[in-house]
């Protein structure tokens, strides 16, 4: 309840946007107290994609969101989503390649029984 307050107390003028900060606090306050969101099936496996490369959407956005954000504003989103997402897959992939590397052959994890004693 006490977030809940704070959320409430705290957004308004925060971005002197009111139906900015309505969405933001809607946001919040669903996350908090909703256990859980049903969606259909077809948004599900695209707020994955998004909700799983956010990180990289927001690392590179500074790079392409700028340049088209005066003329063409809903392509510099796409844009900016379709980098980030291709940035989060190339580092999947980097990292999946370098993960396999680094681990040991299933045949060296492998007990190969007791050490004998060294001999004198």
């Amino acid at each position: 309840m006490l977030v809940s307050l704070v959320i409430v107390c705290a957004l308004p003028g925060f971005f002197g946007e009111p139906v900015r900060e309505a969405l933001v606090a809607g946001g919040l306050l669903a996350l908090l107290w909703l256990p859980a969101v049903t969606l259909p099936r077809s948004v599900t496996w695209v707020a994955g994609v998004v909700a799983s490369a956010s990180l990289f959407v927001y690392l590179t956005h500074w790079q392409v969101y700028p340049h088209l954000e005066d003329h063409h504003p809903y392509l510099a989103t796409a844009a900016s989503f379709s980098v980030g997402i291709a940035v989060w897959r190339a580092y999947a992939a980097l990292a999946t390649r370098v993960t396999a590397l680094i681990r040991l052959p299933r045949s060296s994890r492998r007990s190969r029984g007791p050490v004998a004693p060294a001999s004198r």
